[in-house]
């Protein structure tokens, strides 16, 4: 089958994978879809996350939907099934899709306008009272969250599209906030163009559209990227646009739900609080932001609601971005931490290349220390914007960036915090950190964002340089050779199934010299005693005369 048309399509291939979890029992949206998610989160190992459908929705009001909901369909780390590859291929397939965009292709009608409601019918169903959008962190969340819809607006100067993933709050049946998450944002600078010409800005809220969209989605691209053409590359086909109902933009034809209508550049309200990322994270405290008043609902006839605590983590962008556009072929691999914990998007990993130049692997994390250079064209999921990164570490080739053993490993033995530690001052763009100022004066500049004048919080990163800065001595454990002997004698007994992690056997790091490599032959062929008569031939006499100890005064 080609690339997922569809979202069904991939919950399909889920369902396949034996990744999709359908919950048949009634299940309120406001209180309990999201505690099966946490609860899976802090209780499972990776391997056994699923993805849930929820089919027998409720609400704290009473009412029941005839919508089910997919929950969290793309944050569980299902990155290869969404993009229809390999996991190793993943990162591959990302930049392979970065360097060749396909335009995507406008057709006369699609699934997603089925249903249409505008004008005095845009009520009929209730407005948002006809979807089952989930209170994502009850107990802290002012009201149910859109977390996992693409926000689609055009510049009003240059027609240029984009594609966005950003919060949007359920404030009525025709009304939604939006948290647009910092002026480094493309739907910002659009909000702002259409404020001067004293217009509202146009758009259009994609719900459940394919999983290739909400992966570029949650990417912050070049202006004037479309988005859409990317989705296109990792599809390997154009991605199929209807023109909206009642503003001038497309949208996918196969998505599940479409909310056309008007951002305001009039007014702000405000909206939050929400909880921030995953379990552990700190509740962001209300802001004031634009709100979006619906003039258009459409919709699959069996449409699905598309849900998720937060958004999909693309990865793949910051590796193109330091291999190819900043020429540093020495970098195998970027990303965040593989990992549910909290702040595990502030850790930014870096693997190098074995024998990479020291100079170059500085040229690399001084990519990061200049937030406001030039090199940035103005977006943020590149060096030196990389917004709410705390700390970038740059690692060796036989560091695993998914076992935060081998990173502890790292940074233990091959850093000398004096001299591979560099913390770097910036303006921060992101206002959701509580560490930055209390929330009394966060609250002041998060009040007035949108003011040409206003002043960002001081933030700072530290880069760390955790890589070998000269040969080291082998990894301590049995050669490969005899690792592989003592594996297979352990599947000959028929021992417990292994899940060996890396590193699971010895291996050089440069330093061994060959009498030592010449000893360790003859002890595994029981000769070791003949390393102990070559060495006996070979002592020395202590010529240095021996410490002075002062003398003890005995008690009488």
């Amino acid at each position: 089958m080609a690339y997922y048309k569809r979202l069904r399509e991939y919950l399909e291939a889920l369902d396949k994978a034996g990744k999709l979890l359908t919950i048949d029992r009634p299940m309120n949206k406001d209180t309990q879809l999201a505690a099966m998610l946490y609860l899976q989160e802090r209780g499972l190992s990776d391997e056994q996350h699923k993805v849930f459908l929820f089919t027998n929705v409720f609400d704290s009001r009473g009412n029941r939907y005839d919508i089910p909901v997919a929950y969290a369909a793309l944050r569980t780390g299902f990155g290869d099934i969404a993009l229809k590859c390999r996991p190793e291929e993943l990162r591959e397939k990302v930049l392979k899709a970065y360097a060749n965009p396909i335009p995507p292709r406008l057709v006369a009608q699609g699934p997603v306008q089925e249903v249409v409601y505008t004008g005095d019918r845009l009520l009929e169903k209730g407005g948002m009272d006809e979807f089952p959008v989930p209170v994502t962190h009850p107990g802290w969340d002012g009201g149910p969250i859109m977390a996992a819809s693409c926000w689609v607006t055009k510049d009003p100067d240059t027609g240029a599209r984009n594609v966005g993933v950003y919060r949007s709050h359920v404030y009525a049946r025709d009304r939604l906030g939006i948290h647009m998450a910092g002026p480094h944002r493309d739907i910002q600078t659009h909000w702002q163009k259409c404020r001067a010409k004293g217009i509202p800005l146009q758009a259009a809220i994609v719900v459940g559209g394919p999983p290739n969209l909400t992966y570029v989605g949650t990417a912050s691209l070049p202006p004037g990227t479309d988005e859409y053409a990317l989705a296109g590359a990792f599809a390997g086909e154009p991605v199929e646009l209807v023109k909206c109902k009642t503003v001038d933009l497309e949208v996918p034809a196969n998505a599940e739900i479409v909310l056309e209508g008007e951002l305001t550049t009039e007014e702000l309200e405000l909206e939050g609080p929400h909880g921030e990322g995953g379990a552990g994270e700190y509740l962001s405290m209300g802001d004031m932001q634009p709100y979006f008043t619906i003039k258009c609902i459409t919709h699959r006839k069996d449409a699905i609601w598309y849900a998720t605590a937060r958004g999909a983590p693309t990865k793949g962008l910051l590796l193109k971005r330091l291999r190819e556009d900043l020429n540093m072929p020495h970098v195998l691999a970027a990303s965040s931490i593989d990992s549910t914990a909290p702040g595990s998007l502030s850790v930014i990993l870096i693997k190098i290349k074995k024998h990479t130049d020291p100079k170059e692997v500085q040229r690399t994390l001084d990519a990061f220390a200049e937030p406001d250079n030039a090199l940035d064209e103005g977006y943020a999921n590149v060096p030196g914007k990389q917004i709410g990164t705390t700390y970038i570490i740059a690692v060796d080739e036989d560091i695993d960036l998914r076992d935060r053993d081998m990173l502890w490993w790292a940074l233990s033995s091959r850093v000398q915090p004096h001299r591979d530690f560099r913390i770097v001052r910036y303006r921060t763009k992101d206002l959701k950190n509580p560490s930055f100022l209390p929330d009394s004066e966060m609250e002041k500049i998060k009040h007035n964002q949108f003011h040409p004048n206003v002043q960002l919080p001081e933030a700072s990163r530290v880069l760390i340089n955790a890589t070998c800065k000269w040969p080291y001595p082998p990894v301590c454990m049995p050669a490969k050779k005899i690792m592989e002997e003592g594996l297979a004698i352990w599947q000959e007994l028929g021992l417990a199934p292994l899940k060996l992690r890396e590193p699971w056997h010895g291996y050089e790091l440069g330093h061994f010299p060959r009498q030592f490599a010449e000893d360790a032959e003859r002890a595994v062929r029981g000769e070791y005693y003949k390393t102990s008569e070559m060495r006996a031939r070979k002592r020395v006499k202590i010529d240095y005369p021996p410490l002075e100890f002062p003398e003890v005064q005995k008690d009488k």
